[in-house]
């Protein structure tokens, strides 16, 4: 998803929009954990799917 600032307009759906430099700032100083958790639901996706694929039962929702 790709996110712009908003500037001066005024948009009912503005929602995706960054309204300052600091809004960026803070989003790219909270992106490495989101990686890291994307990267974990990913590997566990995976995981499962080989799993269910191979004929095991579901391990389940992960649990971090």
């Amino acid at each position: 998803m790709c996110q712009g600032f908003s500037g001066n307009k005024k948009e009912e759906n503005n929602q995706n929009l960054l309204n300052t430099y600091r809004d960026f700032g803070s989003q790219a100083v909270n992106m490495p954990g989101n990686i890291n958790l994307i990267k974990k639901r990913k590997e566990h996706r995976e995981k499962r799917v080989n799993i269910l694929s191979n004929g095991g039962d579901d391990i389940g929702p992960p649990d971090f």
